[in-house]
């Protein structure tokens, strides 16, 4: 299927397919998000939903291929992390300091934690919570660790030889 859009085109979704993989109404999955703490995305496989404050409001950005995303960023009190949206359109609603559940699945770009949502409608206003103010916000500079928050005390180096020793 190709298109040819000019600048008075208009194009008009109006559902889901993959004609690729001859997907039907018999073939359609139901996505299961696991629920995972921000501190702990780097864990992170398959689909999730991640929860936290709108950081930086979510904005179009082009390419210089001509594609185009959406991209935000979302913290706790001390983690922030960047969500990049492949159907982006703008909403008024998504404001800096709401909190959100974002659904989507993580990648890894060297050192960074990128998450991806398909759509607008994987990122949700939580209802009922405080929002975060600017002050806290500041606070959150830091990206989830890539590597596991917890030791086990057998894990831990002794001296400095790098070799492993149980603590007791």
């Amino acid at each position: 299927m190709s298109f040819n859009i000019g600048p008075g085109s208009e194009l008009e979704v109006l559902g889901q397919f993959d004609v690729a993989n001859g997907a039907t109404e018999k073939t359609n999955k139901t996505i299961h998000y696991e629920s995972i703490e921000m501190e702990n995305i780097y864990a992170a496989r398959g689909s999730v939903m991640v929860t936290g404050w709108i950081k930086e409001h979510f904005r179009g950005i082009s390419t210089s291929t001509g594609a185009s995303y959406g991209a935000g960023m979302i913290c706790t009190a001390v983690h922030r992390l960047n969500i990049h949206v492949t159907a982006f359109v703008p909403r008024d609603d998504l404001v800096e300091g709401i909190k959100v559940s974002v659904k989507g699945t993580v990648n890894r770009r060297g050192d960074a934690l990128i998450m991806h949502a398909k759509d607008m409608s994987c990122i949700e206003i939580i209802p009922g919570v405080e929002n975060m103010t600017e002050d806290e916000m500041d606070e959150a500079v830091e990206a989830p660790p890539l590597t596991s928050v917890k030791r086990e005390a057998s894990d831990v180096p002794h001296g400095n030889d790098g070799k492993k020793s149980k603590i007791d």
